[in-house]
């Protein structure tokens, strides 16, 4: 059996900063397929500015598992995620610097993405927490969760949240196949940007594909100047035959709208006694424009579920609970709803939403096993909420006539289409408003609109 060991021994020089003695990345090929390349070194350093002006910069090592042109992101989320980049043609077994430099002020977060080009995300480091008073003393780092992102039925993606990094962090991820190992990562850390007790750090590593069946156990250790800590955490690929589909159905909103979507069990083979599960819209949401920002604002569950509960984690992402004390899903139940999520348009674009952690109970207490499917929300440009109301095409023609939402076509479509003619909400949308069908926006459509009331 062939195993493909790429280890790099590298002195990666930052400054006068050296990331890692030695960086080590590598896979067994017979079990998995790495991802185009892994960030194994950051350095985040606050900038001299002559203008008053606070600037951050971001020193990048990435490995590269294959020759790619690598763009870095160095993002602050202000409300939304605002973004510079550099980039960089990374090769095949080597590590390569990026550079990065970004103004602001008064932000929350920070997001370090690492993108093949323009094309596709690969992963992120993030730095939560900024922004508030911490009282707390310095303590060692502690992981929090590890969480998992499904891209397909064997391509992993995963996101370890540790509290308290320090300054001076060291990462290092291990997957293993049985007693076997078949994927290692090392990333080398230094933050000086104030990091507290009360900072959280988020690592991604992967995507990674699972090439054979069985049981993955991935083993996280992170270790700071207060301390150090680890976790392990076991993943099932190519699920047995009794799996079910556990899926997200797609929405389409405006911005400023909201729509539902709803997560389905396929099937219930042996009933449903109860789950648990989190979904997320956010786990994607740091990207290039054409990535949509959504929010989640409700959660409604179906009748069977006789006692459940939900908490809200942050503003793209909730915990869902719920249980049939009344026996209602029945073994061999099809489409079982288990929830019903509200979603809200906030930036145009396209969003995956997430369901991981999941856990469902059958009849008889045993494990239900499932595969994932992710969902999508569209978010449109158009229409925009007029008065405070988006409005809605009832006929299907492409024409938005119901301007006040109540569902039917009535002369307070026509009132509202008069009062808000000048507003950006309907200028900028206009095609959807465009009654006569005259390639623009003017008074006959109004006209048009009225005629069409019956």
């Amino acid at each position: 059996m062939l195993l493909l060991m790429l280890v790099m021994s590298v002195v990666f020089v930052v400054g006068q900063y050296t990331i890692a003695p030695v960086v080590y990345a590598w896979y067994d090929p017979t079990y998995v397929l790495p991802p185009l390349g892994e960030i194994v070194g950051l350095k985040i350093s606050e900038m001299p500015s002559i203008n008053m002006t606070s600037s951050l910069r971001a020193e990048v090592a990435v490995y590269g598992f294959q020759n790619f042109d690598a763009a870095v992101g160095l993002c602050l989320l202000r409300g939304s995620w605002d973004c510079a980049w550099g980039w960089g043609s990374v090769r095949q077994y080597s590590a390569t610097q990026i550079q990065v430099a970004k103004a602001g002020e008064g932000f929350t977060a920070i997001g370090i993405p690492l993108w093949l080009g323009t094309a596709q995300w690969i992963q992120s480091i993030d730095i939560y927490g900024f922004g508030q008073i911490c009282i707390l003393a310095l303590k060692p780092p502690k992981i929090r969760e590890v969480r998992e992102d499904w891209i397909d039925a064997r391509t992993l993606r995963l996101s370890i949240y540790v509290d308290s990094p320090g300054q001076r962090g060291s990462f290092m991820a291990r997957i293993y196949h049985g007693e076997r190992e078949v994927y290692y990562v090392y990333k080398g850390l230094e933050l000086n940007v104030g990091i507290t007790a009360c900072h959280t750090l988020m690592i991604n590593i992967g995507p990674v594909t699972f090439l054979k069946d069985g049981v993955y156990t991935l083993r996280v250790e992170y270790s700071s100047d207060m301390g150090r800590d680890a976790m392990e955490k076991s993943v099932r690929v190519g699920a047995p035959e009794e799996a079910v589909l556990l899926y997200v159905t797609n929405v389409t909103v405006p911005v400023g709208g909201t729509g539902s979507i709803k997560i389905i069990l396929d099937k219930a083979p042996g009933g449903l006694s109860g789950y648990s599960l989190k979904l997320t819209t956010g786990l994607l949401h740091l990207c290039l424009p054409g990535c949509a920002e959504v929010e989640i604002t409700g959660v409604k569950f179906p009748d069977w579920a006789g006692l459940s509960d939900w908490r809200r984690i942050d503003k793209y992402t909730v915990e869902l609970k719920a249980v049939d004390i009344r026996d209602i899903i029945k073994p061999g139940a099809q489409n079982v709803v288990l929830a019903e999520i509200t979603v809200r348009g906030v930036a145009p674009g396209v969003v995956f939403t997430n369901v991981f952690n999941a856990t469902l109970d059958d009849d008889s207490g045993r494990p239900v096993a499932v595969v994932i499917k992710r969902g999508v929300v569209y978010v449109s440009r158009c229409p925009r909420p007029v008065a405070g109301v988006v409005p809605r095409d009832l006929d299907g023609d492409g024409l938005y006539e119901d301007l006040n939402g109540n569902g039917r076509l009535d002369y307070d479509d026509v009132v509202r289409l008069f009062r808000h003619f000048d507003d950006p909400a309907l200028r900028e949308c206009w095609q959807l408003y465009d009654f006569n069908r005259n390639g623009r926006l003017d008074y006959d459509d109004v006209v048009t609109l009225f005629k069409k009331v019956p």
